[in-house]
C-alpha cells in the first residue's frame, strides 16, 4: 500500500467519553456515514460498539447500513436518508431502521409491511429550516392524519438537522414545538435527537432530547477548531518512493507550476488527489518527514506529490506524515482544510480507498 491510515481505537473511545461528559445525560448516536468520514465504518464501529452510552449508529444509505450489519454490528443502525422502495425489504429483514421524510416514504414502507405481515420502527425527520431532507412544517398535519391510519409503522425516533450555529437556537425551538404537537397527537418517540457534535459544543440542546448525534468530534476534530479535550484518532501516512536532484530553474510536475529557485533535492511520494491530497494544496501545503516540514512543490497529480527536502535528512522509504504528529510537529485536517479553502469533513472523506486502514 502506498498510503496508510492508522486509526487509534482507544482515542476513539476517549473522544466518545469526552462527548458523553458534554451530552447532558443524553445517549450518543455515532455517525459513521461516508465510511466513518474516511476512517472505515466497520473498523470504527467495532471499536466503540461496546461503549455503554452509545445507543446506535447512523449512516446515509442502505448499503452503508447493510455493510455494518453483515460485519456483525448488533446495535441499532439508523439510515438518515429516504430509502428507495426496492431496498425496503432487505433493510427491514436486517433489522435496520429507516427514516421517514414524507408521506410517500410512509406509504411505501407501510405497503411493504402489510404485504409481508410485519411491523417496523422508523425515525421521523422534520425539516426545521435547512430546506433539505425531512417533512416541512406545513405538511405535518397531513402527515399526522395519515399516520394515525397506519398500524404497522411505529415512530420510535424523531429528529432534525441544524444548518449552522447561528440558526441553532431558532431551529431547536421550532423542533421542540413540533415534539409537543406530536405528543398532543399521542405520538411519543423514544429517541429524540437534533444536536450534533457542534451544537453540543455550543451548549445547546432540545429540552426533549434523549440522544445526540456525534460525527466529526468522535474522530478527534473540533468542528469549531477550538481547544477541547479531544484527541486526534487517526494518522494518514505514506513514504518516500524516489529522490531526485533538481537544478536551479528546472520545473517539476504538470504544467511547470514551480521552478527551483536554487539547486533542490525533492522527494516523490506515491499519493495524489485520488488518495485525498487535493489539487488546491499544490504549492501550498506540507508534509512531515523525520520531524521536519517539507513543502509541496508543483501540481498535485493523481498518483504523486513532490516535496522539497532541502535541509532534511531523508532517505528512500522514510515515513511521510500527511495528517498526524511527527516528533514535535503536527498537521491536522483543519490545517489542510484552511489551506484548501474547505472544511475538515471534505479532507477526511476524501481519503481514497487505496489507503489501507489499520486499527490499533
Amino acid at each position: 500500500m502506498h498510503a496508510t491510515v492508522y486509526v487509534y481505537k482507544e482515542k476513539l473511545r476517549h473522544n466518545l467519553k469526552t462527548l458523553t461528559d458534554l451530552s447532558y445525560d443524553c445517549s450518543l448516536i455515532a455517525v459513521v456515514k461516508a465510511n466513518a468520514y474516511g476512517l472505515g465504518a466497520v473498523g470504527v464501529s467495532k471499536a466503540i460498539e461496546a461503549e455503554e452510552k452509545l445507543s446506535a449508529f447512523a449512516v446515509t444509505t442502505a448499503d452503508e447500513a447493510l455493510e455494518l450489519r453483515r460485519a456483525g454490528i448488533k446495535k441499532p443502525i439508523l439510515i438518515l436518508l429516504p430509502i428507495l422502495p426496492n431496498r425496503i425489504k432487505e433493510v427491514i429483514e436486517n433489522d435496520i431502521t429507516p427514516s421517514i421524510h414524507s408521506i410517500e416514504n410512509l406509504k411505501d414502507i407501510s405497503s411493504f409491511l402489510i404485504a409481508a405481515g410485519k411491523a417496523a420502527d422508523v425515525h421521523l425527520k422534520i425539516d426545521t429550516g435547512m430546506n433539505r431532507w425531512g417533512i416541512k412544517l406545513e405538511e405535518l398535519d397531513e402527515f399526522i392524519n395519515f399516520y394515525k391510519q397506519v398500524s404497522n409503522v411505529n415512530i420510535k425516533g424523531f429528529y432534525s438537522h441544524i444548518s449552522d450555529k447561528n440558526s441553532a437556537p431558532f431551529q431547536i425551538d421550532r423542533f421542540d414545538r413540533v415534539i409537543e404537537k406530536l405528543k398532543e397527537n399521542n405520538i411519543d418517540p423514544e429517541m429524540v435527537h437534533i444536536s450534533s457534535s457542534s451544537t453540543v459544543m455550543q451548549g445547546l440542546k432540545s429540552e426533549y432530547a434523549t440522544d445526540i448525534r456525534i460525527g466529526l468530534a468522535l474522530y478527534g476534530i473540533d468542528p469549531f477548531d477550538l481547544s477541547l479535550k479531544l484527541e486526534p484518532s487517526f494518522e494518514f501516512t505514506s513514504y518516500i518512493l524516489m529522490i531526485k536532484h533538481i537544478k536551479k530553474g528546472e520545473t517539476v510536475g504538470y504544467n511547470g507550476t514551480w521552478s527551483a529557485p536554487v539547486d533542490t533535492t525533492v522527494a516523490i511520494i506515491p499519493i495524489g488527489y485520488e488518495d485525498g491530497i487535493m489539487r488546491t494544496l499544490s504549492n501550498k501545503s506540507s508534509v512531515l518527514i523525520n520531524q521536519k516540514r517539507a513543502f509541496l512543490v508543483g501540481t498535485v497529480s493523481m498518483d504523486a506529490i513532490i516535496v522539497n527536502i532541502n535541509g532534511i535528512d531523508a532517505e528512500l522509504y522514510d515515513k511521510v506524515t500527511i495528517i498526524g504528529r511527527n516528533g514535535e510537529k503536527s498537521i491536522t485536517a483543519w490545517n489542510l482544510a484552511k489551506l484548501a479553502g474547505t472544511i475538515p469533513y471534505e479532507i477526511m472523506t476524501g481519503i481514497g480507498n487505496r489507503a489501507e486502514r489499520i486499527y490499533i
